[in-house]
């Protein structure tokens, strides 16, 4: 069966794996100021909801190999850095902003963008929200 991704390291994935988690995938450059601020709340998202949450980040300006290792080390990403864009599997519009992040609900059925910087909170309100919408 074919993989769904290819992270930075070459590690193969299937989003499926995460079936019964909320995804949640993080546009960020290195040059995007706001997205180095949150990426450290995005890292403890990882650490902390690792349950409820499986996190990708996928780098704005298409990176690949090196230059997309060293820049996500840079930024300090702790979680998965996806090789190639997921927009064509989850339907969602090319973000033109940063930071932008993508929640997609774990029957895939719901996402939800949320534009500019995150944070624990926002992010857990966005769940919250969204879970109690029939």
């Amino acid at each position: 069966m074919q993989p769904d991704f290819v992270d930075a390291n070459g590690r193969s994935g299937r989003f499926s794996d995460h079936a019964n988690q909320w995804l949640l995938i993080n546009y960020w450059a290195s040059w995007c100021a706001p997205c180095r601020e949150e990426m450290p709340q995005l890292n403890q998202l990882a650490k902390e909801r690792s349950d409820q949450l499986a996190l990708f980040a996928v780098n704005f300006d298409q990176l690949a190999d090196d230059e997309l290792r060293k820049q996500a080390q840079a930024i300090g990403i702790e979680f998965r850095v996806l090789r190639t864009d997921p927009i064509q599997q989850f339907g969602y519009q090319r973000p033109t902003v940063l930071p932008v992040t993508y929640l997609i609900s774990p029957d895939r059925r719901q996402t939800i963008q949320l534009l500019g910087p995150q944070n624990v909170a926002s992010i857990e309100a966005a769940l919250a929200k969204a879970s109690a919408t029939p």
